[in-house]
């Protein structure tokens, strides 16, 4: 029931969301766009384990302080390795501070008030973004999509992935590529302005503390007299403080590493490592942080106004890879004008044997096969090679969760920015974008045409060129109900 009133309200938030660039972009001394002319060196993460494994030697480096700020953080197998190694740096003495997201995937988030308690002890603060009622759909639709680890204020990491398994090829039912740049320079410095701006604003709070459970008697709705036994109410007692302290025991697990951990922990360094020691650092001279405001509202959306101005800049080529395609208004507008004018779009993204929710599957192929009839490339991706899928379940379903662009072979974005009506102006979002690096282009459209290889590219009428394609008992009846989702999120 919390999943389906927390759809209601995503619904009704996009259908609501859309609104035209028609307003500033904020000064470029702003702390939420910010450009530096300056030295620094970056490195692409685009395979799994090696941004695992990049996380943890970043915790591993820190001295002083660390950020992080998630959508998404769940005690889950990678997550587990991110907390555990956490705890060892906050027990040397560094000051962490964790803010994640409420509603994360319409729940409460994984890191739940018993980790608050937890981590507490070793000095570690959690606090939530936006916490809401689920009927409070005009407030809840609002959530804190960015992804950030600042450590020291002298290295970042920013990009598309969460901390989960399904990020790091570790489910074994849905997991997602994706790709993060690591960065080392003083924009690190802004990016840890940014975050106080989010974590002192007052959309930030902290958990509750989980209360230990009281014995009561249970009286009846219409009278004095008791609905249970007194034994009854004993053994609900005993049930709700058994529950309750098998939640911090198994907390407390989750935070102390176990044999399977450390056997976890190793093959991540081995592969991780392999990868990351084939992944090169690029010295670059010029880059840009912009983010959202922790403001609600699409007056106070940052990224959208300036990401579309600088894709409006582009004169030759746009190369994308993104997790959705779902573009509507002055966004749509914005590509279709890119194509008459002459742009090369090329775009990767999730199809039907990548998308498991059919819905969104059938509305992305709207825009898909807009896209193709205007002269756009569409490619849709059919999941990664079997050497990719090393922790994963043999039956999971692979797609893409990436959200990287390159305009004219000069400028490289990676971000959590998702091409749909959520990401363009009611999510928080944020970006990086590498300016006038050629080299750091090349690379990254590399990475993005190896994936493209493992997609099929559509045809103006949404069918695959390959002849690949999708007929389910789903897949019929979204087909049937598009027309109507369609009208109602102003999709046409």
């Amino acid at each position: 029931m919390k999943r389906i009133f927390f759809a209601l309200g995503l619904a009704l938030s996009i259908i609501l969301g859309a609104r035209a660039f028609d307003f500033e972009e904020p000064p470029s001394h702003s702390p939420y766009l910010v450009t530096v002319q300056a030295p620094h060196q970056v490195r692409l993460l685009d395979q799994d384990t090696a941004a695992l494994e990049n996380i943890l030697r970043m915790i591993g480096r820190a001295r002083k302080t660390m950020e992080l700020e998630y959508y998404v953080f769940n005690p889950d197998r990678s997550g587990k390795l991110v907390l555990q190694a956490l705890i060892k740096k906050a027990d040397e003495g560094v000051k962490i501070r964790i803010l994640v997201d409420y509603y994360s995937h319409g729940v409460i988030p994984g890191l739940d008030g018993f980790y608050l308690t937890a981590l507490a002890r070793h000095g570690i603060e959690l606090r939530y973004f936006n916490v809401a009622d689920l009927l409070e759909f005009w407030k809840v639709g609002f959530r804190n999509h960015r992804k950030l680890l600042v450590v020291d204020g002298e290295e970042m990491l920013a990009g598309g992935r969460n901390i989960s398994d399904e990020f790091f090829g570790m489910s074994e039912r849905v997991n997602y590529l994706d790709r993060d740049i690591w960065i080392k320079g003083p924009i690190a410095q802004a990016a840890v302005q940014g975050f106080e701006l989010f974590w002192n604003d007052p959309i930030v709070e902290k958990p509750q503390k989980p209360e230990e459970p009281v014995f009561i008697r249970s009286p009846h709705a219409s009278s004095s007299k008791r609905m249970t036994t007194r034994a009854q109410d004993e053994a609900d007692y005993r049930a709700r403080l058994n529950a309750f302290n098998a939640r911090i025991a198994a907390t407390k697990k989750t935070l102390s590493p176990q044999k399977s951990d450390l056997e976890l922990r190793q093959k991540v360094a081995e592969r991780g490592g392999a990868e990351l020691a084939g992944s090169p650092v690029i010295p670059i001279h010029s880059i840009t942080l912009v983010s959202d405001t922790p403001v609600p509202g699409a007056a106070a959306r940052i990224v959208t106004p300036y990401l579309y101005r600088r894709l409006a800049g582009a004169t030759k080529s746009l190369l994308i890879e993104n997790f959705i395609f779902m573009v509507k208004d002055e966004e749509k507008d914005a590509f279709l004008g890119l194509l008459q004018r002459g742009v090369k779009i090329d775009l990767l993204t999730n199809g039907f044997g990548s998308e498991p929710n059919y819905m969104m599957a059938e509305l992305e192929n709207s825009r898909q096969n807009m896209g193709v009839a205007n002269g756009m490339n569409v490619y849709c991706y059919t999941g990664p090679p079997p050497a990719d899928r090393l922790f994963s379940g043999p039956k999971a379903i692979w797609g893409l969760h990436t959200k990287t662009m390159v305009i004219d072979g000069q400028d490289s974005v990676i971000g959590s920015y998702n091409l749909d009506p959520r990401s363009a102006w009611i999510n928080d979002e944020g970006a990086i974008i590498v300016n006038g690096s050629p080299e750091f282009a090349r690379l990254l459209e590399e990475k993005t045409r190896q994936r493209i290889k493992n997609a099929t590219q559509m045809n103006p009428d949404g069918s695959y060129v390959n002849g690949v394609h999708c007929y389910s008992t789903g897949r019929i009846m979204t087909i049937l109900l598009r027309p109507l989702v369609e009208l109602f999120s102003d999709q046409l």
